[in-house]
């Protein structure tokens, strides 16, 4: 077709991170950057963050610069002809093949986990349960900001997490890997006092339709968590 294939090779790949589409004609140039790969996954099915700028003719230091920018992150490829005549493709091929494999596995141990993981319906109170202490947190929880100021506590990645796990069925996995280790969050939560919005209160619930879901690990490890709580931060409970 005519395209110009280019590859980024060794030590240089592990940190390359760029994705930059740009695109031009008479009516200027469109910039595409964001974190999706160029994949099926980094284009249709994972969460990822794009930005879309449209830069008019007229625009032509901002386009060169744009330019200059690709050239940049070009130099560092090595044609796909040359590549493809080195032994390191060879090599490149046998280890994508293991690679695939290793995926697959990966999927199969992650659907099994599934299986175990709760009916839909445990799954769904189960992510009720979390999203109440989200929004309870970033509600009645405040955090003191680099500049001094005080600021809402909002755990955005712990929501991205049990999103995740929602939609992919996989939310009690999620929450032993929460547990395995006290987190900013957990630290945040214990400086307010606040033991009724960790997680592991969750898993040490015997009340709840999904506690016999979690593993004896988990629960050893959210007791020990809670346990470190209450040692170092007992006495501001309910602050």
């Amino acid at each position: 077709m005519g395209a110009s294939v280019g590859a980024v090779t060794g030590l240089r790949a592990l940190r390359f991170h760029p994705k930059l589409w740009l695109s031009e004609g008479p009516a200027g140039m469109d910039v595409l950057s964001g974190s999706g790969n160029l994949t099926e996954g980094g284009m249709t099915e994972n969460d990822e963050q794009f930005e879309l700028i449209h830069l008019d003719p007229e625009e032509a230091e901002a386009i060169e610069r744009h330019r200059l920018r690709f050239r940049t992150f070009q130099a560092h490829a090595v044609p796909l002809e040359q590549l493809r005549a080195d032994r390191y493709w060879q090599r490149w091929v046998e280890f994508s093949a293991r690679r695939d494999e290793i995926d697959r596995e990966a999927r199969e141990i992650d659907r099994a986990l599934a299986d175990e993981a709760g009916t839909p319906a445990e799954n769904a109170q189960l992510y009720a349960d979390l999203l109440a202490i989200y929004e309870t947190a970033r509600d009645e929880v405040t955090i003191t900001s680099d500049d001094g100021s005080e600021r809402p506590y909002v755990a955005t990645r712990f929501k991205q997490a049990i999103d995740r796990g929602q939609r992919e069925g996989t939310l009690v996995p999620v929450v032993g890997r929460i547990v395995r280790g006290p987190t900013e969050g957990f630290g945040r939560l214990a400086e307010a006092g606040r033991r009724d919005l960790m997680v592991e209160t969750l898993v040490l619930d015997e009340s709840k339709p999904y506690h016999r879901f979690f593993t004896a690990k988990s629960k050893e490890l959210a007791r020990a968590n809670l346990d470190l709580f209450e040692s170092e931060y007992g006495d501001r409970e309910g602050a």
